[in-house]
C-alpha cells in the first residue's frame, strides 16, 4: 500500500535520517516507537506510516501483522522564497524548502 505527504513543511535532507532507519522493518513497530521519537519529522512520519495502514486495512487479503516498510522516500518539493535584509541596504534571499515524502508498504516476513 502507498502513502504520500506532498508539500510538507521541512529540509528533505533531515527526513532522510529517518526513513532510513524505518526501511525493512514491521509496520506496526516502526509506528509504536516513532511515538517516543520527540521531532516533527518524525510525527510527520508517524501519521504517513499510520495512513498507509489504513490504506492496507481495506484490502481484506493483507495480514496487517506482517506489512513491512518496502520503500520509504523523500524527494525535493517547491521552495518558499523569502527575503532578509542585510547591512547598506541590500537584501539577501532564504529559502525555506517543502518536502515530498513517498512510503510503500508490502506484506512480508522481516521484522
Amino acid at each position: 500500500m502507498i502513502a504520500k505527504l506532498n508539500n510538507w513543511r521541512g529540509s528533505p535532507r533531515k527526513f532522510v535520517k529517518y526513513l532510513r532507519a524505518v526501511q525493512n522493518k514491521k509496520a506496526l513497530d516502526v509506528v509504536n516507537k516513532l511515538k517516543f521519537v520527540v521531532s516533527p519529522y518524525a510525527e510527520a512520519l508517524r501519521k504517513l506510516l499510520l495512513s498507509a495502514i489504513s490504506n492496507a486495512a481495506n484490502d481484506p487479503k493483507i495480514n496487517l501483522d506482517n506489512l513491512i516498510v518496502k520503500e520509504a522516500s523523500v524527494g525535493r518539493g517547491p521552495f518558499l522564497k523569502r527575503v532578509t535584509y542585510r547591512g547598506r541596504g541590500r537584501v539577501g534571499r532564504v529559502t525555506k524548502p517543502l518536502s515530498n515524502v513517498y512510503v510503500l508498504l508490502k506484506e512480508g516476513n522481516n521484522g
